[in-house]
């Protein structure tokens, strides 16, 4: 398998899991938990294909300290009633993954600034070309951004 195709595939695979984990419609009602507690390791499994096991272990550590905590109203980007601007709120969580991403150094420090950003960049076009259903592709985008953070690192 040449490069190219394994870094587009890695795009391609955790833009799905992302999506994936924001949305449990996938999931059998026997299944218990988030779908977060289930893509966190397939993300891993990916990113171990690219990198050796601690640091896909550190990829999946930060994706999932990332995941946790409650997204509230902020993902609107101030778009919903009653909401306003929430561009440096947004930024902010999405720095969730950047304490785990430390173990990298500096570059791992820097990947997850950019990560933030382009994460916040990727709610906003996603909420400017589909104002009416904006989250999966949002979702999409940030998963592929995973996946270029997978590659990067």
């Amino acid at each position: 398998m040449n490069d190219a195709f394994a870094a587009a595939m890695t795009l391609v695979f955790c833009a799905g899991l992302n999506r994936a984990r924001g949305d449990d419609r996938w999931m059998p009602p026997w299944l218990p938990g988030r779908p977060l507690w289930y893509v966190a390791p397939l993300l891993g499994l990916v990113a171990l294909l690219i990198q050796p096991p601690l640091a896909a272990g550190a990829v999946a550590l930060a994706y999932l300290v990332w995941g946790v905590p409650a997204w509230g109203a902020i993902y609107d980007l101030g778009r919903l009633p009653g909401g306003r601007s929430d561009h440096l709120r947004f930024f902010a969580r999405m720095l969730l993954a950047v304490p785990v991403l430390l173990v990298f150094g500096i570059w791992g420090a820097l990947l997850g600034l950019t990560f933030a950003g382009l994460s916040v960049l990727a709610y906003e076009l996603a909420w400017r070309l589909k104002p009416d259903n904006p989250i999966w592709l949002a979702e999409l985008g940030t998963g592929a951004l995973w996946g270029a953070l997978i590659l990067a690192i």
